[in-house]
């Protein structure tokens, strides 16, 4: 195997650059639809809709209105807990980083760049595991690269699109 190029490590910079982009959009894009999602669903236009579907059907009006709160209640503790702005805020700061080392990547040699692509990878947030593919994909893409594409499997399609 062949010593790492500088050309190798700059790579790896975009790489990461775009697996935060991928993750800072979809964690935006998450925290937009569960916020869109809560706003709809507790509004009257949700609960006279339920009312309606109660009439037609009223043996079982209990259970809509038992599931659609469950539902609701499952949204919002996802928008909670999960924090979908706060990890878009995480991975944002972490693309500006690599950002900030791509500008200067041609200025280092390859130990110190090296170096600081660990250090800063260090703090990365947790990815989705699913989203490595798509963002390498799209970084051999950009670099020229069409021949080392990846097959993308069903998840990673997915989430490739919603991100």
């Amino acid at each position: 195997m062949s010593e790492r190029t500088h050309y190798e490590a700059v790579a790896d910079i975009h790489y990461a650059i775009r697996l935060q982009e991928l993750h800072e959009r979809l964690f935006r894009r998450i925290g937009a639809l569960l916020t869109l999602v809560a706003v709809v669903a507790t509004s009257s236009a949700a609960a006279g809709f339920v009312a309606a579907l109660a009439q037609r059907m009223p043996d079982a009006a209990p259970m809509m209105i038992l599931g659609a709160g469950a539902a609701l209640s499952i949204l919002g503790a996802v928008g909670i807990v999960g924090d979908p702005s706060g990890k878009a805020w995480q991975h944002s700061f972490q693309r500006k980083r690599y950002c900030a080392l791509a500008a200067k990547a041609s200025r280092l040699k390859l130990p110190q760049l090296d170096a600081e692509l660990h250090t800063i990878s260090a703090d990365d947030p947790p990815d989705i595991e699913a989203l490595r593919v798509p963002a390498f994909n799209d970084t051999q893409r950009t670099l020229g690269h069409e021949d080392a594409v990846r097959p993308l499997g069903a998840l990673q399609w997915v989430l490739a699109q919603l991100a």
